[in-house]
Order: structure tokens, then sequence, then C-alpha cells
């Protein structure tokens, strides 16, 4: 006996829409925890304070290859100040992750606490300059074109630790007490 027609219709269109199913669960999921981070985040931005040691300031970069400017992070060790001796150099890129819970609107890396605690104990003193990413960030930290991307993805690693090296390196030697040579510096 055959089935009636409307059966096998309900039939097919039941086993069609099961891929349906399970993608509008895949993007309910994907957008369900998007929006649990954005909320999260913005709770804990709320809340967030100031967690920079007083030593830290901000300063504006020009970065000439991309015609802008970008915010500089500089922690200066805390005798800086009252004395007169020059002082090695760490660069860090994600310059706002270093020093401030309120800047990165989440945990920060602490280095500020970690350079103070060292000065405490008499341990290396060092100027910590972070420069702050972009959207652009993984452009501009890419030196190589990787496999498996466009062609048309633009990639700026090499212009940009070009500027590092030269243009945010002679700003900073010429703006704060630094020992210059390369055994001093660190990226």
């Amino acid at each position: 006996m055959a089935r009636p027609r409307w059966k096998r219709i309900l039939r097919i269109i039941f086993f069609l829409s099961i891929p349906f199913v399970f993608i509008g669960l895949f993007v309910a999921y994907k957008l369900g925890t998007q929006a649990y981070q954005h909320f999260q985040k913005k709770k804990y931005a709320k809340n967030a304070i100031d967690t920079a040691s007083p030593t830290v300031y901000t300063d504006s970069v020009y970065i000439d290859y991309l015609d802008t400017f970008r915010k500089a992070f500089i922690y200066l060790p805390p005798e800086y100040h009252t004395d007169s001796q020059r002082y090695p150099v760490v660069y860090f890129f994600d310059g706002d992750a270093l020093f401030s819970d309120l800047e990165l609107q989440g945990p920060e890396w602490q280095v500020d606490n970690i350079m103070d605690s060292l000065a405490q104990v008499g341990g290396p003193a060092a100027i910590v300059i972070g420069v702050m990413n972009s959207s652009l960030r993984t452009h501009e930290y890419m030196p190589l074109q990787p496999e498996g991307y466009p062609k048309d993805f633009e990639i700026t690693g090499d212009q940009h630790a070009e500027w590092f090296a030269t243009d945010l390196k002679s700003w900073v030697d010429s703006s704060f007490r630094t020992l210059p040579d390369a055994r001093h510096t660190c990226i």
C-alpha cells in the first residue's frame, strides 16, 4: 500500500530540515557566546579601576607609514625623577595590556607591578614602552604573507617592526635617559 503523497512530502521536508536545525543551533551558540563575552567585558569595564603604577604615563606617537597617531604607555622606574641614571628600555606591542585593568578593560599583564617589585629589592630597573595595538593588529604584527591567506590580505609587519626599531626607538632615546645600545634594548 502506497503512502499518501502528503506524508512523503512531509518526510522529505523533515529530513531536509535537519541540517538547518543544526546550523541554526550552531549560529545561536556562536551569537550567544559573543553576547555573553560582550556583556562580561562591559560588566568588568564598569567596575575596573586604574591599576597603573604612579610612574606610568601616556603620550601620543606618530606612525608615519600609517599616517596616524597611536597611544604610547611609558613606565619610568620609581627613582627616574630623582636620579641621573640612564636606563635600559623594554618595548612591548599591545601596550594597552601592560599596566592597567581600566585601559585594557580586562586583566592586565602587571608589568609595572613586576618592575616596581624588582626596584624595591634592588633589582634591575628599566624604562618600559608599550604601543597600543589597533583593529589591524594581525596585519601589523605579521612580517610574512601566511600560507592560505588571500593575496590581497595586506600585511605590514615588516614596516611596523622597522618603525619600532627606528622611529619609536629614536623618539624614546631622545625623550628619556636611556642606554641606547642594542645590549640594553629589548622588544
